[in-house]
């Protein structure tokens, strides 16, 4: 997905839109245009953004503006937006970026600052993580806790009459003294 950066000349972005639906964008420095620049070299409807027909693309137009819109210095009349195209309006440069490629190396930047990973040209690296023990595992025994003891059954001799075997409980110490 497309994205449209409004830069001025420090290169400062200003404005991001997403290009995304199926309404224009118009650009310009009148009050009911949705990207405002207000400059003198630019018109009150300067420009307008519009989705390109069948392909989900995007067109710029303009709007028959007094100082024009420029890209590479050639004044054009309409053109397709594509990533990488800068399109300049008066004193503001339009750049058309990958929104997810931005994201991305965003991210990868907020990475590279938080753990100072930068390669020799003083870039951002993309960072692999794997987590690695330095120490070797070896499995551990896990110590079994105690149950309290149930109380023991024993054979009383006495009742061993006849076959049967009667049982007679005896109290441990653990549960007498509760």
């Amino acid at each position: 997905m497309l994205e449209v950066s409004i830069v001025d000349k420090s290169g400062n972005v200003l404005q991001r839109v997403e290009l995304t639906g199926a309404r224009p964008i118009k650009i310009g420095r009148g009050l009911d245009c949705d990207v405002r620049i207000t400059a003198a070299t630019v018109s009150r409807q300067h420009a307008e953004l519009r989705p390109a027909k069948g392909d989900g693309g995007w067109v710029l137009r303009d709007l028959n503006s007094t100082h024009g819109v420029f890209v590479d210095g050639k004044r054009v009349s309409a053109l397709e937006c594509e990533e990488g195209v800068e399109v300049n309006i008066g004193p503001a440069t339009l750049r058309f970026d990958d929104l997810a490629e931005r994201i991305g190396q965003e991210i990868n930047d907020e990475i590279a600052d938080e753990f100072g990973s930068v390669d020799e040209d003083g870039d951002a690296e993309t960072l692999n993580v794997q987590i690695v023990s330095s120490v070797p595992l070896k499995p551990q025994k896990v110590k079994k806790t105690k149950e309290p003891k149930a109380p023991k059954a024993e054979a009383d001799d006495k009742s061993a009459k006849g076959g049967k075997l009667k049982l007679r409980l005896r109290k441990s110490k653990a549960t007498s003294e509760s």
